[in-house]
């Protein structure tokens, strides 16, 4: 594997763990995980890449090193994160962003919002809103964030890394022994009782009521004026829920003007776990 190295930095006075792989001298792409996730997510696709790059990725607020606040974690909170985190490491040059799932649409919301920023924009699975996973109208996703608040919510803990490996292969059958082994390592945090849990403010479990997201999307997408490259998978529970409302996917696309979209056999929502070779091989091509 491709070492990295972790920063923590102070941006908007949080505090943030940036991973860092490759030369500070050779060109930058910054990279965005998804939602319960970290930034070394990204290894198998780095490990892949034949280029000379440096890397840098961020855990987002209240995943892996980053700071915590022990409450629900708003959607449009991650994008003033975005703009912030760019405008420490670049503020003056367009960068190059590849996100996965949160990362994607939540830096895919930034693209319209600051379109100058961005040079280039690798969104994996990044086609949010869904609407099968917006269930309910506004008052029943309400009263059912009071209740997870009023409940309270706490991480399952673990007994070993193993276990931990064993949870993420179940939800994504496709991942390795190895690769699961490796996250598990990288993504978890020792409690005093000797257990491990994964590396997440459990608050991220707590929905957060989010109205509005399709009117956003259907205002900043067609702002975006970077190329886009778009990756799917034809075993994403994310796409086939998106499929399953006739032409929406289409339209979503149509919203972008210059668009690329790849889609991807032999792979789930992880594309980057699942078929790390390929998708190295798509972010070089574009982002070269």
């Amino acid at each position: 594997m491709k070492s990295s190295r972790i920063e923590t930095v102070a941006i908007r006075n949080k505090t943030v763990s940036v991973r860092h792989w490759g030369d500070v001298g050779a060109p930058v792409i910054f990279m965005f995980h998804g939602w319960i996730d970290c930034s070394a997510t990204f290894q198998f696709v780095i490990d892949e890449m034949r280029r000379s790059w440096h890397i840098i990725a961020p855990d987002w607020r209240g995943h892996g090193g980053s700071h915590r606040t022990g409450e629900t974690y708003p959607f449009l909170q991650l994008i003033a994160d975005v703009d912030a985190i760019l405008e420490h490491y670049s503020p003056h040059e367009p960068v190059r962003l590849v996100g996965h799932s949160l990362g994607a649409n939540t830096s895919a919301v930034y693209a319209g919002t600051r379109p100058e920023r961005l040079q280039r924009f690798v969104n994996l699975e990044g086609i949010a809103p869904v609407p099968a996973l917006s269930r309910g109208t506004p008052a029943e996703r309400m009263s059912r964030w009071l209740a997870v608040l009023r409940k309270g919510v706490r991480n399952r803990p673990y007994n070993s890394h193993v276990e931990m490996a064993e949870r993420l292969r179940q939800a994504n059958p496709r991942l390795t022994a190895e690769r699961a082994a490796f996250l598990a390592r990288e993504f978890s945090i020792r409690q005093e009782d000797g257990s491990f849990e994964f590396a997440i403010d459990p608050y991220q479990q707590a929905p957060s009521p989010f109205f509005g997201h399709e009117s956003l999307v259907e205002s900043v997408f067609p702002l975006i004026t970077a190329p886009v490259l778009l990756v799917t998978a034809a075993q994403s529970d994310i796409f086939i829920a998106m499929e399953q409302v006739p032409g929406l996917f289409a339209q979503r696309l149509a919203l972008m003007k210059k668009v690329e979209h790849v889609h991807l056999q032999e792979a789930g929502h992880n594309v980057h776990h699942d078929q790390p070779e390929q998708v190295a091989a798509l972010i070089e091509r574009f982002l070269s």
